[in-house]
Order: C-alpha cells, then sequence, then structure tokens
C-alpha cells in the first residue's frame, strides 16, 4: 500500500531517501499542502534533470502565470507528468493551451496534450474520490462509498495506463465504482505478485480478494493496458471477474519467458515460482468453465498488438476491437475525441444484460 512517512530525522533528498522514495514524499507533502518545503526540497535536490523539471511544474501548478522554461520533448513529458500528478486535470489543461505554440515533437508529447485537452472536466457528485497519486505506492484505492463494483487497473511498465494515473482518473472515477490502481513493481505482468499484498501470485490473489470484500464490493472488474493487459486478464480469469477491457497487450509470454524468470530471481526467495504452463492467456481461456467477458483493443496496423489480440479470437466471450489504421501501442489517446473510451468504460461497469 502507501510507504510509511518520512523519518522525522531523515532529510527530505533523494541522497537520504533514494529517488523512488523522494519521489513519494515531495508528492505525499505537496498534498498536505507543504508547499514551501517540497520547493525547497526540490531546489536543493542533486543527481538529475528530473527533479528540475518537478520543481518547474510544482512552481506552475503555484503560479499559472508564471510559465517554466521551454523544454525539449523527452523533459516535456517529465514536467507534464509532475503537472498532472501535482496540479490535477484543470491545471495540466490549462498549462497545455499555455504553450499551445511550443511544437510537440514526439508523439508521446502529443498524446498527452490529447489526454489533457479531452479530460473530463466536471466531476459528479457521486464520484469515486480523487487520486492523489503516490509514485511508490503499489496499491492506491479510490473509494465510492456505496458502490458494488470494484475496477481493478492494472498499469503497464511505465506504472501508467497510457499517461500519468490521475489525468486517466479523471475517467475511471465517473463510473460509480471503487477504482484500484495496482502498479507491479517486479516488472513480471503481475505474476510475481503485487509486494504490499503479498509473495507471490497466489497470496496477492487472497489479498485482492480480502480487499474487495472488506470495499463492500459484490462486482470485480478489471482493465490493463501494456504488460498490464495480461495481469488484468489472468488475475481477472481467477478472481471471478465480471468483464475486463484490455488496452493492446500480450495474450503469451512464451518469448519473454526468460526475462520473466529472470525478473522472478531478482525478487529473493521465491516463495511460488512462475508456472511456464499458465503462460497462455488463450488456453487458460479457452479451457476456462467459467470466464469473464473481455474486450480487446488495439490499433490494427500494429503487427505485435493485432496478433496477440488474435490469438483469443473464437473464444466465447471475448470481443476483438481493432482501431483502423493505428500503429501506436497505446490507444486511449486515439479513443478519447470520439468518446470511444467512455463507451468502452461504459461497456466494462454496465450491469448484466447490458
Amino acid at each position: 500500500m502507501t510507504p510509511a512517512p518520512q523519518d522525522a530525522d531523515q532529510p527530505l533528498c533523494p541522497a537520504a531517501l533514494g529517488p523512488l522514495r523522494f519521489a513519494s514524499e515531495v508528492t505525499r507533502r505537496w498534498h498536505q499542502g507543504e508547499h514551501d518545503l517540497v520547493e525547497r526540497a526540490l531546489a536543493a535536490a542533486q543527481g538529475g534533470i528530473g527533479w528540475r523539471l518537478m520543481l518547474d511544474g510544482v512552481r506552475f501548478v503555484r503560479d499559472p502565470s508564471v510559465l517554466p522554461p521551454a523544454h525539449g520533448a523527452k523533459e516535456r513529458s517529465v514536467l507534464i507528468n509532475a503537472i498532472a500528478t501535482m496540479g490535477g486535470v484543470e491545471l495540466l489543461r490549462a498549462f497545455v493551451a499555455a504553450t499551445a505554440d511550443q511544437p510537440a515533437v514526439l508523439e508521446a508529447i502529443e498524446e498527452l496534450h490529447i489526454l489533457a485537452r479531452h479530460a473530463p472536466a466536471a466531476v459528479p457528485d457521486d464520484a469515486a474520490t480523487d487520486l492523489l497519486d503516490d509514485p511508490a505506492a503499489d496499491v492506491q484505492v479510490t473509494r465510492r462509498p456505496g458502490a458494488r463494483t470494484a475496477l481493478l487497473v492494472f498499469t503497464g511498465g511505465a506504472q501508467r495506463l497510457n499517461g500519468p494515473l490521475r489525468l486517466i482518473h479523471a475517467w475511471l472515477r465517473r463510473l460509480g465504482a471503487t477504482v484500484i490502481y495496482l502498479r507491479d513493481v517486479h516488472g513480471m505482468h503481475f505474476l510475481g505478485g503485487i509486494r504490499s499484498l503479498g509473495d507471490g501470485y497466489g497470496a496477492t490473489l487472497a489479498a485482492l480478494r480480502r480487499l474487495v470484500a472488506d470495499l463492500g464490493c459484490e462486482r470485480i472488474v478489471c482493465i490493463g493496458g501494456s504488460s498490464g493487459s495480461f495481469g488484468a486478464m489472468r488475475y481477472a480469469l481467477d478472481l471471478g471477474a465480471a468483464r475486463v477491457l484490455c488496452l493492446a497487450g500480450p495474450t503469451i509470454l512464451d518469448r519473454s519467458l526468460p526475462e520473466l524468470l529472470r525478473r522472478e530471481r531478482l525478487k529473493g526467495t521465491v516463495v511460488e515460482p512462475v508456472d511456464p504452463e499458465r503462460l497462455d492467456l488463450a488456453r487458460l481461456y479457452r479451457e476456462a468453465a467459467a470466464r469473464p467477458r473481455l474486450r480487446l483493443v488495439y490499433g490494427e496496423a500494429n503487427a505485435l498488438d493485432r496478433q496477440e489480440a488474435e490469438r483469443m479470437a473464437g473464444i466465447e466471450g471475448v470481443e476483438l476491437v481493432p482501431i483502423a489504421g493505428l500503429e501506436r501501442h497505446g490507444v486511449i489517446p486515439y479513443l478519447v475525441p470520439d468518446g470511444s473510451f467512455d463507451r468502452h468504460l461504459g461497456w466494462l461497469v454496465a450491469e448484466p444484460g447490458h
């Protein structure tokens, strides 16, 4: 879950805490209102341009009339992520509008611009709570009181879902569900478990069942993107989830098995080794006595994503949704302009019969 707060006698700096813990602490302190402390800590931080970009981001959030200096495309991506995490959707939208004259250069930057421009602005009264994303937390719950559906979000290798989680949450919080964000710090497509929930797949599976029950939810749906798609499909099958929405990801881990086993060894003591016989989702879904309804969305012109999705064709309850002409791996930015993303999300959380 959320990392323990910093010890009082530890200085707030990357050298003392390590980069991830430092990012977590400054994010937590920022959302607690300790803005001056965070700005001083980022200004004093040594060891990389990332802290300076984060500083530029929080200064913009504090005063949107003062724009950060122009940056190259890769640096601009870090800056946009910082503004989204620290300031939220409206401030990110303001930044994108104010810097519209700066060329996007990279497709990834234009995709972030698309997400910012199209993110829902108004928040319904009955929405799930906001996500104040902690980059070091591998489980984050945004609760909607009275919700009977739990939406499990399996993030990809970059610990995002095609964009910063706080930005994507602008869509997910409106769905009438309690939303649970999951990160795989082991980089094993969630097969090594989620560190704060238990050691290994089985322990994490049991912990997720308890978590959903403790939240008062009776129904599970899952969404995953990129490598998180595999985790979403696999856990959904074993959790008895009602539906799964996968956004371009693998359905078999045959070629990546050596790397998967290497990462498993890096974990240290392995309580529950990966079973190489259970890495083919097409076979697992086809042989299952009961399975969730599954929708796979992918770029039709992306040969690898299309190949992975088409392995699931013909299985009862599985629907393939290719996006004509799209080569890109991340699909959400290409679904939001015409409302397709909202429609897919509506399908995901819909009650039986819809």
